[in-house]
Parts: C-alpha cells; structure tokens; sequence
C-alpha cells in the first residue's frame, strides 16, 4: 500500500513537472517571439524616422 501511494505521489509530481515544464517553455517561446517584433518594430520606426529627418533637410 505505501509503495502504491509513494509511487503516485511521484508520479503527480512528475506529471506536474513535466506540465510546468511546458508551460515555462511556452513562455519562453512567445518572450522570444515578442522580443523578435520589438526589434523589428524598433528598427522600423528609426528608419521611418531617419527617412523624415532626411527628407526635411533636403526640403
């Protein structure tokens, strides 16, 4: 009977582990990802406003 409920305990804990595992790296991903359009988003602006700023002194 202990050993039935040792290896349940560990076998939740395992379960729960693996669960939180994914989670931890679904997180990553989509931080990775948010990450990747903020430098994209970044750049684009600088150059949007590079193109004004040269635009404006050639007028």
């Amino acid at each position: 009977m202990r050993t039935l409920a040792l290896f349940l305990l560990t076998y939740s804990v395992r379960s729960v582990a693996g669960l939180f595992g994914q989670l931890v790296t679904v997180y990553s991903n989509t931080i990775m990802r948010l990450t990747k359009y903020i430098t994209i988003l970044e750049t684009t602006i600088k150059e949007n406003i590079y193109l004004t700023d040269s635009t404006f002194a050639t007028i």
